[in-house]
């Protein structure tokens, strides 16, 4: 969509919290993403006002396609010519990741409440119930309202009512990423999101809701004339069956066995062994079953689609739809094959040339990446990640 929706004023937030004058930006850039960590950049002449924002400051966006959106100032770019020794205007450009930064740049403490020098109590922090109610939880106790005081992030609102939605899940946390480990997977298991708002006042607020299922009138396809581009793209499975090993050596060594009978009928006995030495050795298999259970789910076959659409009059963005809802694909081809895929990202740009300004609003549905360097990536933070856990116990 292009220059059909509202350009966003860009307020800049001092440290000490004051709003400031707007920036009067030539170029802006907002990408929201569901889940995940977004960013956000301005463009405008450098003068004595912009030259003063720095460290400590924030940006937050008021109306557009995503107001309330903002972060952190974590990136000062001044330019002055070019290499043609033009005398082009000074201009500054300011850059930083959006508020999910307070989530994802925290960790999730084995005891919450003490300090990190002092976790002695209890080797893990788990959390059992609704996953609203579980991911609410240890948001509030690591960084928000509930938290240590040195672990409070500043002018973060989490005393929010538990909205008690989404299936009984659990968590288990030792200095783990609190997003990425913890309320990522606790969400995408119960279908929830999780995102932050700011006002421009300073205040952010945390959000805690269900993934909307707008699959009945969110439709794309070819025939609609609503997408820009569509790949779709079915990989085999790299397990149909996982053996996993959890602690100790040789003929003491403890293992468990997952498979996935459907999958087996459909593409044959596929095995894979899961090194899993990190799992808990006291509770009778149970975190060595659930992990290897979780492998063999990642090890499934891949259905992947990926879509960019253009707006109509009937379906717009940030009217009939927005970030991490569910929408449908139909693939085409006379394949017939249709497919839900949720809104993942959002790049929004806005350009001004003297008084016009052009906005334009690109959603991204479904899985960004389907090349093959996709698989490796996956793999690589596998590694890392149980690297990681033996790392903390």
């Amino acid at each position: 969509m292009s220059g059909l929706a509202e350009a966003p004023i860009a307020y800049p937030i001092d440290p000490s919290g004051n709003r400031r004058a707007p920036i009067l930006y030539r170029r802006a850039s907002l990408v929201p993403r569901h889940l995940r960590r977004g960013q956000w950049s301005v463009t405008a002449k450098l003068t004595a006002r912009t030259a003063q924002i720095g460290p400590g400051w924030r940006v937050v966006f008021d109306g557009g396609p995503e107001s309330g959106f903002g972060g952190p100032v974590r990136r000062i770019e001044i330019e002055m010519g070019d290499e043609s020794g033009a005398r082009l205007q000074p201009r500054i450009t300011l850059s930083g990741p959006d508020d999910m930064c307070v989530i994802d740049e925290a960790e999730a403490y084995p005891d919450p409440a003490n300090l990190a020098t002092a976790q002695g109590a209890q080797a893990y922090d788990v959390r059992t119930g609704t996953a609203s109610g579980v991911i609410l939880a240890y948001i509030a106790r690591n960084i928000g309202h509930l938290a240590i005081a040195s672990r409070v992030t500043p002018s973060f609102n989490t005393n929010i009512p538990d909205p008690n939605v989404g299936i009984s899940v659990s968590g288990k946390a030792r200095f783990s990423p609190l997003l990425e480990e913890i309320v990522r997977p606790l969400a995408e298991k119960a279908g929830l999101r999780v995102w932050v708002t700011s006002t421009t006042s300073g205040a952010r607020t945390l959000h805690i809701g269900e993934v909307v299922d707008r699959t009945g009138a969110a439709r794309f396809s070819v025939d609609l004339g609503n997408l820009k581009k569509l790949k779709y793209t079915l990989n085999a499975p790299e397990a149909t069956v996982v053996i996993g090993g959890g602690r100790g050596e040789e003929t003491a060594r403890e293992f468990v066995l997952q498979k996935d009978d459907a999958a087996i009928s459909a593409w044959g006995r596929i095995e894979a062994f899961y090194d899993y030495r990190a799992a808990s050795g006291t509770d009778s298999g149970a975190e060595l079953t659930a992990g290897t259970a979780k492998k063999l789910a990642d090890s499934a076959a891949v259905e992947q689609v990926e879509v960019i659409p253009v707006d109509t009059d009937r379906l717009r963005y940030g009217v009939d739809y927005q970030i991490g809802d569910q929408v449908l694909v139909e693939v085409g081809g006379g394949t017939g094959l249709v497919l839900p895929a949720p809104i993942l990202e959002t790049e929004i740009t806005i350009e001004r040339t003297g008084n016009k300004k052009l906005v334009t609003v690109q959603p991204k549905i479904g899985n960004l990446s389907t090349g093959p360097g996709r698989k490796t990536q996956q793999q690589i933070a596998d590694l890392l990640l149980r690297i990681s856990r033996l790392e903390r116990r």
